[in-house]
């Protein structure tokens, strides 16, 4: 329904010291599902912004211009808290769970209560302006609120609380994204030689192919085709919680005979359950990421004296580790990307990868499999050297 009627809203002079302009206007709202229309009562600015009534009608003119418009119709109530309630039930559930608990203390600690009391209809660039500037947090954290309110925003946009643009003008403060920090060769050769296992084939695999820390924890038996070298990765699990990779879709590794003959040692006690997790608890639960950080890698780097100043550095420092080895071997451009690249899911065949993969990705996992042995298996192969696999 369009609007009543054209209306100019009153305009008073309210306060003592500090005289401003207050416009009181209605506006029709929808409150429980019923239409009511609603006293509003704004402040415009100060007497020294607009010195005369003309020039505060002015401005009153601009804020009503929504409301006076022939297609204006009318928006449902509500105030930013009880929305943040609701699209965290509605739409942050439907994410994985990673981003769930992420999303939810951003929105808990930082965005409620900057926004919470405020109407939708309130909240415009020069209050996210304000939030950007005093939020007292580092420039990517300020950043990661932002985007979490956009995707908040775009949600109330498509349901109807609110027309107006949040970040139209926004300035967010420039981000330069820290050097990522990385194991070298040696430094890898020494964490998976010291390692006992089962971690040593951990970290033997997370060097060798650069899959993520969720994507090990979530690698299944099932995904390991051990006799044709072939390792796919579907999954990724963070918490013991399993879901799709980031990329939502599989990828595909060519393994080294070496890391392929510990990975069959491994798997040996669960070999025909292809549901197993490869590296899991005594319970057959996944590992916990974060507690093999903590409790095994963390001492481990502690122990070997490798990279503790750096900040952050964890599991993902194999992954660096790996693309730079690769470009170190001066490996094709096209061999490291399908590496970490991604494949269509019917193509997950065993016949048809098999097929697919070029003597180039063999070449380069046997090669990364000899850099990145542990010391007794180089001893080994110097006694009996390992042949190539035949395909």
């Amino acid at each position: 329904m369009a609007r009543r009627r054209y209306q100019h809203g009153g305009l008073k002079i309210v306060g003592t010291r500090r005289k401003q302009w207050l416009l009181r206007y209605r506006e029709d709202v929808i409150r429980n599902g019923k239409r009511v229309r609603v006293l509003r009562k704004v402040i415009l600015g100060t007497l020294a912004q607009y010195p005369t009534r003309k020039l505060a009608q002015r401005a009153a003119e601009e804020r009503l211009r929504d409301i006076n418009s022939l297609s204006y119709r009318p928006r449902v109530e509500s105030i930013f808290n009880r929305f943040a309630e609701l699209w965290v039930r509605d739409v942050l559930s439907q994410k994985k769970f990673s981003t769930q608990t992420t999303e939810r203390s951003r929105i808990k600690n930082h965005l409620v209560p900057a926004f919470g009391e405020m109407q939708f209809k309130d909240i415009n660039p020069a209050l996210v302006q304000q939030f950007v500037a005093g939020a007292g947090l580092g420039v990517k954290s300020t950043r990661n609120c932002i985007a979490t309110l956009r995707m908040m925003w775009n949600s109330a946009k498509a349901w109807g609380y609110t027309s107006t643009d949040w970040f139209d003008g926004v300035t967010l403060p420039e981000y330069v994204k820290p050097e990522a920090p990385h194991f070298t060769l040696d430094e890898m050769r020494r964490i998976i030689s010291a390692a006992e296992e089962p971690f040593q084939t951990f970290y033997w695999l997370a060097a060798e192919t650069g899959m993520r820390l969720g994507e090990l924890c979530a690698l299944r038996v099932g995904a390991l085709h051990l006799d044709a070298g072939v390792i796919v990765v579907r999954y990724s699990s963070w918490h013991g919680r399993v879901s799709s990779t980031k990329s939502k879709r599989p990828r595909v590794f060519r393994l080294s005979l070496r890391l392929v003959r510990k990975l069959t040692e491994h798997i040996a006690p669960v070999v025909g359950n292809l549901e197993a997790f490869v590296f899991r608890t005594r319970y057959g639960t996944p590992w916990i990421g974060d507690e093999v950080v903590k409790d095994n890698l963390k001492p481990l780097l502690k122990q070997l004296g490798i990279k503790q100043g750096v900040v952050g550095v964890g599991l993902h420092a194999f992954r660096h580790g790996n693309a730079t080895l690769m470009d170190a071997e001066r490996t094709p451009l096209k061999v490291r990307q399908d590496r970490l690249g991604h494949v269509d899911g019917e193509e997950i065949t065993l016949g048809i990868y098999t097929h697919a993969e070029s003597d180039d990705h063999q070449a380069v996992a046997e090669k990364l499999g000899n850099l990145l042995a542990p010391v007794e298996e180089q001893l080994l192969a110097k006694m009996k050297p390992v042949t190539n696999r035949r395909m």
